[in-house]
């Protein structure tokens, strides 16, 4: 099993969203946002189980924001959406909101896509300025 992070941006980002069109091939596949440090990022990933979660980490310590069933196969790609805007933290997948949250725990960071137990494949990875 591997388990891994890329990251890509400015420190300075703080409202934006990243879209990213994920494949995962292992136990989950997800995209982070506001990645300041290796254990303090926002994080949205699909898991092998038909699930999907929304979650912080903070200096190492991580919290569930939301959580929820999400069916997906390792042969497909989703579309995972991280918007971020001010403390309003909306994850969306192919198009459809499934949490809205408000955490002010993290005010800026980089990108990144992170592979859990396995591989992933990412395409279409655009970070544009929120609305």
């Amino acid at each position: 099993s591997t388990n891994g992070v890329g990251t890509a941006g400015d420190n300075s980002w703080s409202d934006y969203s990243i879209t990213a069109d994920v494949k995962r091939n292992g136990q989950g596949a997800a995209i982070l946002g506001r990645y300041s440090a290796s254990n303090s990022y926002y994080q949205l990933i699909i898991y092998n189980t038909n699930s999907y979660k929304l979650s912080k980490n903070v200096n190492g310590s991580w919290t569930e924001l939301a959580t929820g069933g999400f069916v997906n196969s390792a042969s497909n790609y989703y579309q995972l959406k991280l918007d971020f805007n001010g403390s309003t933290i909306t994850a969306i997948i192919d198009g459809q909101t499934l949490a809205t949250v408000t955490d002010i725990s993290i005010a800026s960071g980089v990108i990144g896509l992170r592979v859990i137990n396995g591989t992933a494949d990412y395409d279409n990875v655009v970070v544009s300025p929120t609305q």
